[in-house]
């Protein structure tokens, strides 16, 4: 994947995560929506391999037995709507550290 279009997926998920309500994102099923959208919108393979690997690691994570998205371990996960984003956001910023990408925090400002 060309890093510059990584990079700006990324930078889309980190200022939605950040300023969820300019975006009316309230929950993390509304991230999900966007994530589908933007993976239709710009049908990149290697962003849907990283999602993929994301689905893995989220599993191996929570130490699910059986191999379900993202969005439900993280909606199981999480007590309320804000908290859902949270912990989104922390698990996909541990993620992508494990993957060696650096997180739009560091080079968006």
């Amino acid at each position: 994947m060309e890093k510059g279009q990584l990079n700006k997926f990324l930078s889309v998920i980190y200022s939605v995560i950040k300023y969820p309500a300019a975006s009316n994102i309230n929950k993390v099923e509304d991230l999900d929506y966007l994530i589908k959208g933007y993976t239709l919108a710009i049908p990149d393979k290697k962003i849907l391999m990283l999602l993929s690997k994301f689905r893995d690691f989220v599993n191996k994570d929570m130490e699910s037995k059986i191999n379900y998205t993202w969005l439900q371990l993280i909606r199981l996960y999480s007590a309320n709507d804000e908290l859902s984003i949270k912990l989104f956001d922390e698990m996909f910023r541990r993620f992508l550290d494990m993957q060696n990408i650096k997180y739009p925090i560091e080079t968006v400002q």
